[in-house]
């Protein structure tokens, strides 16, 4: 087990003069969190992205108008240093091009994923792509949930750009043009059942296993490259067969989906508030290993790094930490109190 000490940073849900951006700290001896940093000049930054290399902290302000913004680390405080619209409504998502020159923003019930060119610096300086999602005709799964499309999640593995869409019930796979920071649309798109409504995924080690989280109906999907496209192989729930503790379509249901490690897939969820724990075989096909409470109200999101995980519970307030022991979690009994937590993302550097 590493004894060295984790940082890492906290998203959520804050009003101005509220710190939603926290710089925080785990002592895994000490079994102790400490706050090192944080910045109150954003509201509602529900997700944030350490750039890699710099000293660059992306945050989406999750509003009826959306905003970027870059914060940079300058004399031990987080300054913001640019921001831009993101012509649509309640960003939740960011993602960093594999190149480093484009960042990708998903704008959740604007149902569109804006594309933004990177300066030199890695400020943000003027979006370079807008792709809006329409539903084509009335939603047949939830319609409390899927009125309109929902952009939830993107990622980019260097040619193409995977982008979540909840209200389609598609996770769209468009062409990217890395030089001029386009996205290309293909009319490639991976369905999934009516009212599952895709909300994250996670490629497998290799790239060729594709592992996709529905948000509405709390279950894990396995996909294996076939050709160009991808081919179903396996279909979980992330919840125990006989729970019956909320209806699916009144509210959220899973939310985040992390490797722990390359033979361990995590998802958690909400209502159940709980993460499940799953084994990957050599084959990439998954067997439920665990599934614990963690503690707390509305896991939005969770971070496993190495033998500790650790747990947002939104409406608690609270990120918890969890032990591996022997292949499963054990809460601790540590938390850290904080403004609503949605997101936690290592620390870049």
């Amino acid at each position: 087990m590493s004894d060295s000490r984790i940082e890492f940073h906290v998203g959520g849900y804050a009003a101005p003069g509220a710190r939603g951006v926290l710089q925080c700290a785990f002592d895994p001896q000490a079994e102790r969190f400490e706050v090192l940093g944080g910045c109150d000049a954003l509201e509602n930054p529900s997700w944030v992205l350490p750039h890699p290399e710099r000293p660059l902290l992306y945050a989406v302000e999750e509003l009826p108008e959306g905003r970027l913004t870059a914060l940079e680390l300058v004399d031990g405080r987080w300054e913001k240093r640019a921001s831009l619209p993101t012509k649509g409504a309640d960003p939740c998502h960011i993602a960093l091009t594999p190149d480093g020159r484009h960042l990708l923003v998903a704008n959740y019930t604007g149902g569109s994923l804006a594309v933004y060119g990177l300066d030199g610096d890695g400020l943000p300086v003027a979006m370079t792509d807008f792709m809006q999602h329409r539903l084509d005709g009335p939603s047949r799964g939830n319609p409390q949930r899927q009125e309109a499309a929902h952009v939830h999640f993107s990622y980019c593995d260097g040619s193409r750009v995977y982008v979540c869409d909840l209200g389609m019930d598609r996770v769209v796979v468009y062409g990217w043009d890395a030089v001029n920071g386009r996205l290309i649309d293909t009319g490639a798109a991976i369905a999934f059942p009516d009212g599952s409504g895709p909300r994250h995924l996670a490629f497998g080690p290799g790239g060729d296993r594709l592992y996709v989280l529905c948000e509405l109906d709390a279950t894990l999907h396995v996909f294996r490259a076939d050709g160009d496209g991808w081919r179903r192989m396996q279909t979980l729930s992330t919840v125990p067969e006989d729970f019956n503790g909320f209806d699916r379509y009144a509210w959220s249901a899973a939310a985040a989906i992390h490797f722990a490690d390359a033979h361990t897939l995590c998802a958690s969820t909400r209502g159940h508030d709980s993460v499940a724990v799953f084994d990957v075989d050599a084959d990439g096909m998954l067997a439920l290993r665990q599934i614990f409470s963690t503690g707390g109200s509305t896991p939005r999101d969770f971070l496993p790094c190495g033998d500790w995980l650790f747990a947002a519970n939104q409406q608690e307030g609270r990120v918890r930490a969890f032990r591996r022991e022997n292949g499963r979690y054990v809460p601790t009994g540590a938390y850290l109190d904080c403004e609503r937590p949605t997101c936690l993302r290592l620390a870049g550097r």
